[in-house]
């Protein structure tokens, strides 16, 4: 198309949009509500989980979700519906073998739940066989394989059937070493008993024979107090079945996942936000009868435009924000309104998007890694006239070039970056006192040491150290020294790693001698504090040696 001659769209194109846009929206709509989930079936329990085939009983099955219509199948036997709540449905046993069965809950809007071994039709005892205790002629193994039920009160009283194989009239039966009681045998491969008292918990289940071979069922019987609900195997409960809903959309069944139906969901949302933009601007450009053929395939694409972006900015907010999907209708509502307003604001979310990928993608700068923290950990000398110019060498850690030096908030001069622990500067004037000694990177961030200089009126001559003559003696102390530097005075003292030195005389303004005193082995600072409180130290300036 030569755009140089695109014309404005004639009224019937118009009206072809307008349909194409209705049928959309009508689509749109209604795979929003046949998506949007419902609230959950949930089953939790079967009360009982067990009962003998064969015979009219009754289940409670416990959960939420249950809604008028819901059907209840043992297998392929459905069950007759007596009461439906909110949180629980009551079912009449169908006919059935025994054995375990595949029961499956299921609502009328198509939600289902299945459990496999959800249920136990056991055998009848109304034939129970010949009490045991007469001679059985069997040399057969004894041994035993289930027990059935699993589960009983701590009072006993509860029937069971014992399945092995080497059984005989003779056979004994024990549940946790306590005899059972009214024992029965049928025959070489099953025992009817009567399960005798017990405290409550799980118990061995043991056989025994005329020649008192035994063999024993661990763990194969729980006792529960009355009033706790009956055992729940996990086995009884189907995770996949739970996870999958079944979806009608028009005349096509099928079974989705939860995370594909939010998936579906936010496509939907983000389509619609998009045809909501799609009709403000469509219906602008019409009234003004600007509106231009050119511009046709754009408005038809829009909405697919605005689902793929709602599905690319949910995934990032999955994995950026929040790692976990939302696990209710309730939670999902966030989430949809996201994708409304991507759609609707689509140009605006791809700048966004950029923004993301830059912030995600750029590399700092060198020296100006985010991931590097700037410290102080100690400033030589730590003080000097207020008048400045007092050179100090600053160490500790993430200096770079471009950094900076404040001493109480007035920039030092001459600062040069000498690695990245260490950096020297010249001290600004400043009004004498303690102040905080703070480098800042290029990068903006900071980090200052408290009170780490101390400024000294310039009327007040101020102490410094520059060298001693013997720089190592015994632990023991006694070594004469003199220390060379400015401002020495009478009064002053002069300290080796912490501890005074004896003997000090000041020789003069730039020399005063002292005797070392007592210390530890190791290189300490030798430190001159003049009477007017003023310090200065010579770093690793003497070392304590070990005399053998």
């Amino acid at each position: 198309m030569n755009l140089a001659e695109d014309s404005c769209v004639d009224q019937k194109s118009i009206l072809l949009m307008l349909a194409y846009f209705i049928v959309l929206c009508i689509f749109l709509g209604y795979s929003l509500v046949t998506f949007w989930p419902s609230t959950p079936l949930i089953v939790s329990s079967l009360q009982p989980n067990e009962a003998p085939a064969g015979e009219a009983g009754t289940v409670k099955i416990s959960g939420a979700g249950f809604a008028s219509g819901v059907t209840v199948s043992f297998d392929e036997a459905d069950a007759t519906v007596d009461k439906v709540e909110s949180t629980s449905v009551t079912v009449k046993l169908p006919q059935h073998a025994a054995g375990k069965s595949f029961v499956v809950v299921k609502n009328p809007i198509g939600q289902a739940v299945a459990i496999p071994n959800g249920f136990t039709f056991t055998t009848k005892l109304d034939n129970p066989g010949t009490p045991t205790g007469t001679t059985s002629t069997t040399k057969d193994e004894v041994s035993i394989t289930g027990v059935a039920p699993t589960s009983g009160p701590t009072d006993g009283g509860a029937p069971v059937i014992v399945t092995g194989t080497g059984f005989t009239k003779e056979t004994k039966l024990t549940f946790g070493n306590v005899a059972a009681k009214e024992v029965f045998f049928k025959d070489g491969t099953q025992l009817t008993a009567t399960t005798p008292a017990h405290s409550a918990g799980t118990v061995d289940v043991e056989v025994i024979d005329a020649s008192n071979q035994k063999h024993a069922l661990a763990k194969a019987f729980k006792y529960i107090e009355a009033g706790e609900p009956p055992a729940w195997p996990d086995e009884y409960r189907s995770p996949e079945g739970s996870t999958l809903s079944e979806v009608s959309f028009f005349w096509i069944k099928f079974y989705i996942s939860w995370n594909v139906r939010i998936l579906l969901i936010v496509m939907v949302v983000g389509a619609l936000g998009s045809l909501i933009h799609v009709f403000r601007s469509f219906y602008w450009y019409v009234g003004n009868r600007s509106l231009k053929n050119s511009w046709l395939l754009m408005y038809i694409l829009l909405p697919f435009n605005g689902a793929g972006l709602a599905v690319l900015f949910y995934l990032i907010i999955r994995g950026g924000i929040s790692s976990s999907a939302p696990t209710n209708p309730s939670s999902l509502d966030g989430y949809a309104a996201i994708a409304a307003l991507v759609g609707m604001f689509s140009q605006e979310a791809l700048l966004k998007l950029k923004q993301i990928a830059g912030a995600f993608f750029t590399t700092a700068e060198q020296g100006k890694d985010p991931a590097i923290t700037t410290s102080i950990t100690k400033i030589v000398p730590d003080s000097g006239p207020s008048s400045g110019g007092t050179p100090v060498t600053i160490t500790g850690t993430g200096f770079a070039t471009g950094s900076q030096v404040n001493f109480g908030g007035v920039p030092a001069t001459a600062v040069n970056v000498v690695s990245g622990t260490q950096l020297t500067a010249t001290t600004p004037a400043h009004v004498a006192g303690a102040v905080d000694v703070e480098v800042i990177n290029s990068s903006g961030q900071k980090s200052s040491l408290p009170n780490g200089f101390t400024f000294v009126d310039a009327a007040v001559d101020s102490v410094s150290v520059t060298q001693i003559d013997a720089t190592s003696g015994p632990t023991a102390g006694g070594t004469p020294v003199t220390i060379t530097g400015t401002g020495f005075a009478t009064g002053n003292q002069v300290n080796f790693g912490g501890v005074p030195a004896t003997a000090v005389n000041v020789v003069s303004g730039t020399q005063l001698t002292a005797t070392t005193p007592a210390h530890v082995a190791g290189a300490v600072d030798v430190e001159v504090i003049n009477s007017s409180g003023q310090k200065s130290s010579l770093p690793n300036g003497f070392t304590f040696v070990d005399t053998v």
